[in-house]
């Protein structure tokens, strides 16, 4: 599965890995291709969500989207 995701956001901890869930896309490529099952995707909880999109929003803008 490390190989598999797009962002990057699987990295190798010991004897199994972990997501980091600011990077991932939510794609599920890696729960789909896990063979022991041990990676699901879970739905983010509303502020992070939010937080990421404010973030994202604010970034746009400084980077003069719509002519800020």
């Amino acid at each position: 599965c490390l190989d598999l995701c797009p962002t990057g956001a699987i990295t190798p901890a010991g004897n199994h890995v972990a997501i980091n869930a600011e990077v991932c896309a939510g794609c599920g490529s890696c729960a789909a291709a896990c063979p022991t099952g041990a990676a699901a995707y879970a739905v983010p909880d509303a502020e992070s969500l939010l937080r990421r999109l404010r973030t994202l929003l604010f970034t746009y803008r400084e980077a003069g989207g719509l002519d800020a």
